[in-house]
């Protein structure tokens, strides 16, 4: 099966944080623990941690009894569109910025 450049792009590249601290926004956090406290940089890695910490959040917040499981694999397109909202605020997507070599 051939990827197209669109899914390419999406799964390549590196994350880097650039906004400091730790946010207290909790989908925010994941990235930031991901990529900070685990050392992640590459955007596979970071968006499935990403997801998976989300996917256990829901999960312990009473997601089994509402059946959440079957909506796991929705968790990584959650994760990337997340990424995506926060670069150029709190991530780099792609090289990481000069000042951070």
């Amino acid at each position: 099966m051939h990827q197209n450049a669109a899914s390419r792009s999406r799964h390549a590249g590196s994350v880097s944080w650039i906004d400091g601290g730790a946010p207290a926004d909790e989908e925010a956090h994941a990235v930031w623990h991901a990529i900070v406290e685990c050392g992640l940089t590459a955007l596979p890695e970071v968006a499935a941690h990403v997801a998976e910490a989300l996917f256990r959040r829901d999960l312990a917040g009473g997601g089994a009894v509402a059946g959440i499981g079957m909506f796991a694999a929705f968790y990584e397109a959650h994760a990337y569109a997340l990424l995506q909202s926060l670069n150029g605020t709190m991530i780099c997507l792609g090289e990481a910025p000069p000042w951070a070599l």
